[in-house]
């Protein structure tokens, strides 16, 4: 991992994102708060925009109750996390 600081900041985000998202089943209310709303998804099945990221995750939490994710190493430089 880079250790300047918006690297740092950046991956503190990317994680609370993860957390809240799935860990803590808030999908909707994560993509709002961390994502800008024409984030660009490069998954080709969920559409583009936070709204449709956290609309896809809130059907993926919803049908699995026990999901959870554990982020063991994570690789960062500058905006790229």
């Amino acid at each position: 991992m880079s250790h300047n600081a918006q690297s740092k900041r950046n991956v503190e985000a990317v994680l609370a994102l993860y957390d809240e998202m799935i860990n803590k089943k808030q999908p909707v209310q994560a993509a709002e708060k961390y994502l800008v709303p024409d984030y660009i998804q490069h998954n080709p099945i969920i559409p583009t925009s936070a709204k449709a990221l956290g609309e896809f995750f809130s059907s993926v939490v919803g049908a699995r109750q026990n999901l959870l994710v554990e982020v063991y190493r994570v690789i960062a430089s500058d905006d790229w996390v």
